[in-house]
């Protein structure tokens, strides 16, 4: 049960990271003194344009998967009727997308790629009380994991209620679908960080328990961060109190090599003016900054850098607790 609730709490808490960006109007592209409420997809925590990889399990037999979020942002709250927006292929999305970074993905239902089903034909359903719905696929994973690389690439075409606007920038998304790294999951994080005990952080060498956090898959060596006990994708912490904490504007993202070893950590947010960053520990010993495959550990021991501040060391210790 305890991992159950992990899972709808790991979606949960993505949810709330898109909608956050989502209700920041400008981000959307809404046109000026528009009062509608606007329809979109692909944005993400930090509000920016990106594509969103679904990362799966292999499977051999037909699963369903929420494939693209579609979002309603709205000052007057959710939706007050069932909202249905219909989503067609972006192809021509997708051609520019591979152009301008280097990447083949090929999208899925030409001949010779793999059959999949567009569950209610693409429409996607915002439920009333709701800012959210989904398009949804049915497929065989499994089919797609071998030398070619796909993504889905759809953009909103209508909306059949009256009285809603489609976001101009956030109107389409490429979503790469890719197999499940091996570091991707939930685990239990202990804890300790040393350097800004000036600034109400504890500092010193205990390792306390944080909590439930998750790696989610970005490629098979690097996953972006989910902070589980906040909500959020922030950088941990604990105040001198013994308060769980996060630090704005300051997302840990991780990158292994080949020999599992964790060779960088990078922050996904873009810098504020506190230009707050991070950089594996030059100091970190050989038992540090490695996954263990058998006991699906991590030990991480890296640095966070603000203007101003002295460097804040952070020694963590991820014990897998089981899948996201």
């Amino acid at each position: 049960m305890k991992l159950l609730n992990m899972k709808i709490f790991a979606q949960v808490a993505l949810v709330g990271l898109l909608l956050l960006a989502a209700c920041q109007g400008n981000q959307m592209n809404t046109p000026p003194g528009a009062t509608s409420p606007v329809i979109s997809v692909a944005v993400n925590s930090i509000g920016t344009w990106q594509a969103t990889p679904l990362a799966v399990d292999a499977s051999a037999s037909q699963v369903e998967y929420n494939l693209i979020l579609v979002v309603l942002s709205s000052s007057g709250g959710p939706a007050k009727q069932d909202v249905h927006v219909t989503m067609v292929p972006a192809t021509d999305s997708l051609a520019s997308y591979n152009a301008a970074t280097g990447n083949n993905y090929v999208m899925p239902g030409g001949p010779g790629t793999p059959a999949f089903t567009l569950v209610d034909g693409g429409v996607v359903t915002i439920p009333k009380g709701s800012n959210i719905g989904y398009l949804k696929i049915q497929t065989t994973s499994a089919d797609y994991f071998g030398a070619t690389s796909y993504a889905f690439a759809y953009r909103i075409s209508s909306v059949q209620e009256s009285g809603y606007v489609i976001s101009a920038n956030n109107g389409y998304n490429i979503t790469p679908f890719i197999p499940k790294n091996q570091y991707d999951g939930v685990y239990d994080l202990s804890l300790n960080t040393t350097g800004w005990g000036a600034y109400g952080i504890a500092d010193d060498n205990v390792f306390r328990d944080y909590g439930n956090v998750a790696l989610s898959t970005i490629s098979l060596t690097s996953c972006s961060f989910l902070n589980l006990v906040r909500g959020d994708n922030l950088q941990p912490g604990f105040t001198s109190a013994g308060g769980a904490t996060g630090f704005g504007a300051a997302s840990p993202n991780f990158v292994f090599d080949s020999s599992n070893k964790l060779v960088n950590v990078y922050n996904a947010i873009p810098p504020d003016t506190r230009n707050r960053t991070f950089s594996i520990n030059p100091a970190a010993t050989s038992s540090e900054n490695l996954y263990d495959p058998a006991s699906k550990k991590i030990v991480a021991n890296y640095l966070f850098h603000q203007n101003g501040r002295p460097d804040m060391v952070v020694k963590a210790v991820l014990t897998y607790v089981g899948s996201r």
